[in-house]
């Protein structure tokens, strides 16, 4: 998979299928999304590309006060993505600058001149551009204009609840890692560099790792 930290290095070649979205802590409903895009960029000859943002854009539009904590770190969120066979992830820099764009001029701007998109792939409560104005129906209609199709991807349900990145954090929070496991589709992990400690643990009979 080939990572890009800018559009402007992406040279619009054949079509693409695109996923647009956060995707924190890459759970099992994201995963439906991603897979589909992979599924469906081979169907078409097309290339797969995940275009996620960093950081969360609620630490821009509500000045960092409302932000979430993410549940995985945006290494992690890129080395799992990568699992799921995408051909392209672009981590584009969310700023005050996108956060204002016009749905449209976010979709002409991006999406067809940059990504070259044949098919989008996103969740069924998918918003974008300023105040959120885009959704799924302004998709569409920008896509039968501009020459691309987009494809809402229902929620996955499990045990019952509906998965989504908000439910996660309440779990992992409350101490409910079974659960958050569940709805993730993996154990609760985190992804870092073990170093040398102070080597108290050893001392106390509980040895640990530094990460």
């Amino acid at each position: 998979m080939k990572v890009f930290r800018s559009l402007n290095r992406i040279t619009p070649k054949k079509g693409a299928v695109a996923a647009i979205g956060i995707f924190d802590g890459v759970h099992a409903g994201h995963k439906k999304i991603i897979s589909h895009i992979v599924k469906r960029a081979k169907a078409l000859g097309a290339r797969s590309i995940v275009l996620t943002f960093d950081p969360h854009p609620l630490k821009i539009l509500s000045y960092g006060k409302k932000a979430p904590k993410t549940i995985i770190s945006l290494e992690h969120r890129i080395r799992l993505i990568a699992e799921l066979g995408v051909d392209v992830l672009v981590v584009l820099k969310f700023t005050g600058r996108i956060a204002s764009m016009k749905p449209q001029d976010f979709v002409r701007r991006y999406l067809v001149r940059k990504l070259n998109v044949k098919e989008i792939v996103v969740g069924s409560d998918f918003h974008f551009g300023s105040r959120k104005e885009g959704d799924i129906k302004s998709l569409k209609t920008l896509g039968a204009s501009l020459g691309f199709s987009v494809d809402p991807i229902s929620p996955v349900a499990i045990n019952g609840r509906c998965v989504s990145s908000s439910l996660i954090r309440a779990l992992i929070t409350r101490g409910d890692l079974e659960g958050a496991s569940a709805l993730l589709g993996r154990r609760v992990s985190v992804l870092g560099t073990v170093v040398r400690g102070s080597r108290i643990g050893r001392v106390l009979g509980y040895p640990t790792a530094n990460v």
